[in-house]
């Protein structure tokens, strides 16, 4: 019993610690083992993140506290692209397709591709092989399952357009280069 407790009381202190780390030394580390990161990018928060050599941020990318992101077979994120927090981003799926029920110890890899100046709003789960245009905003707990155009408002589950962004508006603010960091305020 007394073996039992005190294994008990290591782990909640590897716990601890690792949520030591994560708070104060978690964005930079994180962010110096990706492919590639641009200017200006942040980790907010603690999260899951896998195949880090994989994953490819631009310039002012922003991913909220909480995310899971399965990055494994591919993933790139477009400059001034804001992700808010609790979203999960796949790019790996089990095999059904296997020789075991219901699925078996291979993975089926699909990139995910996700384009500049995106917005993702709060709980937003993105599937993999999944393509998200420029200027798309993607609506809070949306499912994405398939490909996004660019300038499309989505929302649902699965997630369907609802409407489009005014591309005149979009390509006058990207021309003159006004884009927003964190919280919204000006990039530079």
């Amino acid at each position: 019993m007394i073996f039992v407790r005190f294994f008990a009381y290591l782990i909640y202190k590897s716990v601890l610690v690792v949520q030591r780390v994560a708070s104060f030394g978690w964005q930079s580390f994180a962010l110096a083992k990706l492919k590639s990161v641009g200017n200006d990018c942040r980790l907010r928060g603690k999260s899951l993140i896998t195949g880090f050599d994989s994953i490819e941020l631009g310039n002012n990318v922003h991913v909220g506290s909480n995310a899971t992101i399965r990055g494994d077979a591919g993933l790139r994120i477009g400059d001034h692209t804001h992700i808010a927090r609790n979203c999960v981003i796949y790019t790996i799926n089990h095999n059904y397709h296997g020789d075991r029920l219901p699925y078996d110890d291979t993975v089926v890899e699909r990139p995910v591709d996700i384009g500049v100046a995106v917005w993702i709003g709060i709980n937003v789960i993105v599937l993999p092989g999944v393509k998200i245009g420029d200027g798309a905003i993607v609506g809070a707990g949306s499912v994405v399952a398939g490909d996004v155009p660019a300038l499309a408002i989505v929302v649902g589950n699965p997630a369907k357009v609802v409407k489009y962004r005014d591309k005149e508006h979009f390509a006058s603010l990207r021309d003159a280069e006004k884009f927003g960091a964190v919280d919204g305020a000006m990039y530079r």
